[in-house]
């Protein structure tokens, strides 16, 4: 039987309703990070924002109450990078995604001239952190002791340490207005036991991006996880998964009850933070179901920066920021294009809606297209 062949707005309103946003639903913040696959959380508010425009009724104070009672974990996942994610995904995913991670220090070590021993620095780290919690200094003094050469950055041996142990960022690091580091606890101490190798599991490493942002290739998913696709082939084959292909002839897998709306489907006006993992989540270049290729080098930038964008009909339609003053916070909006006419009451409207969440107290705004 001959796959049926998806298009690039089929494809993109199929992301769009997995990531929640065709239509904000009312779950739970634990809920709604396995649904979307998790937030990548190297901005302090980017995940607050990535839930606001998802979530009905967000506040920040949800995220913050996931994250005291230990139903989310912000730790360092996906490509090797900050994320928030469930508790239950973080005890699944850490494990299957400790290769990675080994791997990427493993490169990193000789490109920059520091020589160590991962599974050393990991064991004298936990020995340190114990029970409780520790601070970047505490762990970079411990790191300094046991490795050779220079210090090519002022975080790189704590976070040599916070890899190579698997550490957890605990609150208030991933609260609205924090700021820097903060401080790091073992998953034993802060969750309640320590992940183990038996816990892996890329079946539902796999799930979760396919739910998330399926249909998909198994190159969006290495991708999205920084595993190599030899690492999570077993994940696919322990699922049964419908096939399609898309516009290019690229095989696309999918969980059998995937949504997938028309392609004439009309999506609200929607804001993304900084690094959504919806331009992040597919192989590059291929990421043009929601971020058209002739924006992606002004989206994505060299140095891995990811503007914060909004996107007209489905499709990442210009970048937008804030401005400051004392008495007034201004929502600058810089359209890639001229903005169609059926499109601008819907996005000053909902414009107006994301500046009264991130600037509650302040009286007046302008908006500027």
């Amino acid at each position: 039987m001959t796959e049926r062949v998806l298009s690039e707005r089929e494809l993109n309103r199929a992301l769009l309703a997995r990531q929640l946003l065709l239509e904000r639903k009312r779950v739970s913040v634990p809920t709604a990070l396995e649904r979307i696959g998790g937030l990548q959380a190297q901005h302090g508010p980017s995940p607050h924002i990535a839930l606001w425009s998802r979530v009905a009724g967000f506040r920040p104070e949800q995220l913050h109450k996931a994250l005291r009672e230990r139903k989310a974990v912000k730790a360092t996942l996906m490509r090797v990078t900050l994320h928030i994610v469930s508790t239950r995904d973080y005890y699944a995913f850490e494990p299957a995604l400790r290769t990675a991670r080994r791997a990427w220090w493993a490169d990193i070590g000789p490109r920059v001239g520091v020589e160590f021993d991962f599974d050393e620095i990991g064991r004298r780290t936990l020995e340190l952190v114990g029970a409780g919690e520790r601070a970047p200094g505490e762990l970079k003094e411990l790191t300094l002791s046991l490795t050779k050469g220079p210090e090519p950055s002022a975080g790189f041996h704590w976070r040599l340490a916070v890899g190579s142990a698997s550490l957890v960022h605990t609150p208030p690091s991933g609260f609205w207005g924090h700021h820097g580091p903060g401080r790091f606890a073992s998953d034993a101490g802060w969750l309640g036991r320590a992940v183990t190798p038996d816990d892996a599991d890329v079946q539902l490493l796999v799930r979760r991006h396919l739910g998330a942002f399926g249909p998909a290739t198994r190159g969006d998913v290495s991708s999205w996880s920084g595993l190599p696709v030899t690492k999570i082939a077993p994940g696919f084959e322990a699922l049964k998964l419908k096939e399609y292909r898309d516009e290019r002839g690229r095989r696309l897998y999918d969980l059998p009850r995937g949504p997938v709306p028309p392609a004439e489907t009309r999506p609200p006006v929607r804001f993304l933070p900084k690094w959504d993992s919806t331009l992040l989540a597919f192989e590059a270049p291929e990421r043009t179901r929601i971020l058209p290729e002739h924006y992606r080098k002004t989206v994505i930038r060299k140095n891995g920066d990811v503007l914060p964008t909004f996107l007209i009909d489905g499709f990442v339609a210009g970048s937008w920021s804030v401005k400051r003053t004392a008495k007034v916070a201004t929502l600058l909006l810089d359209a890639f294009e001229p903005v169609p006419r059926g499109w601008k009451r819907e996005l000053a409207e909902e414009g107006e809606r994301l500046l009264g969440f991130l600037e509650p107290d302040t009286p007046a705004y302008k908006e500027q297209v």
